[in-house]
């Protein structure tokens, strides 16, 4: 059990890297995205304004997007970046039955750190395709901090509080003792319905989230947000193991814990009630007689 402990705070503390997540984003995204991200990235850092209007959305009038563009490329460092890496990926399907428009309207959220010698610039990319159309780019943002100070103000509390220690130890524990319920739960022999119990124990509901950088506590899940001319409400948003979190340019990092609701039932159905088992092998059948045994007394 220390082992895993040890493990998992190693994962947590390596996660809190942006480019501990490179990898993680590129296997999210398929081929075909990964290849448009990098192309619009390219085309970015190479100021190819003609090549970068051709993706945007048609209601962008050419002298706004000129203009857009602009200042776009005068927010970005000058030259080549040493490495560009995406490091947010949000992908989302929606089915409109509307007269003319029915079918899948998909859009997508990427954020891509390009790292310069002296500065850390952070590209992001909110993709739309209308049914049946090919995405377009609906909103194209940079932001730019030197490099020393990148990974400070946009993501470190002004001032600690409670709910800071309490998400801190429960992003860390809450995912422990999911894995060590798995665990223990296929150590016991004969449980029935296994392949259930897995996914409830993996899942995480409902889940809150704490907003590192202004300490600011909500119900994600099932929870309400809204703004000035729109509201959303979630009613399923499952975190698997229990804890996720994700690193926002200009918001901070936002920390999700779910309540393990499946382990923790699994544990008091264990010690109250007892887990339903599958009857040991044999111990319906009878065993065989003695055939020798019965045909000397038949003699």
């Amino acid at each position: 059990m220390r082992r895993i402990t040890v493990l998992f705070l190693c994962v947590f503390l390596a996660s809190c890297s942006e480019t501990a997540w490179g990898p993680i984003v590129k296997m999210m995204m398929d081929e075909e995205m990964e290849t448009r991200v990098d192309a619009i990235t390219s085309e970015v850092v190479a100021r190819d304004i003609e090549a970068l209007q051709d993706r945007l959305h048609p209601s962008i009038s050419a002298d706004a997007a000129r203009s857009g563009l602009t200042d776009i490329f005068n927010l970005l460092p000058e030259g080549e970046p040493e490495s560009a890496i995406a490091i947010s990926y949000d992908w989302s399907s929606t089915t409109s039955l509307t007269d003319g428009q029915s079918g899948s309207r998909r859009s997508a959220d990427i954020i891509v750190r390009l790292e310069y010698e002296a500065d850390i610039a952070y590209l992001t990319i909110q993709l739309f395709a209308a049914p049946g159309d090919e995405y377009t780019i609906n909103t194209l943002r940079a932001n730019t901090f030197e490099a020393d100070a990148s990974n400070q103000p946009a993501y470190a509390p002004e001032s600690y509080t409670i709910w800071h220690a309490v998400f801190g130890i429960l992003a860390v524990v809450t995912p422990i003792f999911i894995v060590g319920s798995l665990i223990g739960m296929y150590r016991m022999k004969r449980i029935k319905r296994r392949v259930i119990w897995t996914i409830l124990l993996l899942i995480g509901y409902p889940v809150f989230a704490l907003n590192w950088t202004t300490g600011d506590v909500w119900l994600a899940s099932p929870g309400v947000t809204s703004t000035a001319d729109s509201w959303h409400l979630s009613l399923i948003e499952i975190k698997f193991f229990g804890a996720a979190f994700q690193q926002v340019v200009g918001t901070g990092t936002l920390v999700w814990v779910g309540v393990p609701l499946g382990a923790i039932l699994f544990w008091y159905k264990l010690y109250a009630v007892g887990i339903t088992r599958k009857p040991a092998q044999g111990a319906n059948e009878t065993p065989p007689s003695n055939t020798d045994q019965s045909a000397d007394q038949d003699s």
